[in-house]
């Protein structure tokens, strides 16, 4: 396993892509627009790259119904990837590794979002700011997680 440390050097953005999104004006409610909830929950994949699919919900505290939904698909490709092979096919991706990737994934996701939800009743909605880090150990506690969700 590796131990040199990884630096945003070592990653290459290869793709973004907003595959699923969704608004439903009729939930915009102006009294409540504050109590917005935003969940994260994340698909990673890696096989000569590292997909990382970050799925951003909005809702309201309490209610089952949907006000936003985006999927974006991160495809990032690290130098020397290989070297996280645990052997057995899997990965042991280090923590600094992640939280470039989901820090990156979160911004590639606001920015989307920006422009996706442009010209409805919630225009000016955002992804809140998150730490990257914090995020990272949320979603990803022991780093082979298979899915987990991350509240804000």
């Amino acid at each position: 396993m590796a131990t040199n440390k990884i630096t945003p050097a070592d990653i290459e953005v290869r793709r973004i892509k907003d595959f699923a999104f969704f608004v439903n004006e009729s939930m915009f409610d102006q009294e409540k627009i504050q109590t917005i909830e935003v969940r994260f929950q994340h698909k990673l994949d890696i096989m000569q790259a590292i997909s990382f699919t970050l799925r951003t919900v909005f809702i309201y505290p309490g209610v089952d119904d949907l006000i936003a939904d985006l999927h974006v698909e991160n495809v990032f490709a690290v130098n020397n990837l290989e070297q996280y092979s645990d052997g057995k096919g899997g990965y042991n991706l280090p923590h600094d590794l992640l939280a470039i990737i989901v820090g990156e994934s979160v911004s590639h996701s606001r920015a989307l979002f920006q422009k996706n939800i442009a010209g409805t009743a919630f225009q000016g909605l955002n992804i809140p700011m998150v730490d990257a880090i914090q995020m990272t150990q949320s979603l990803f506690p022991d780093t082979t997680a298979p899915s987990k969700e991350y509240f804000v």
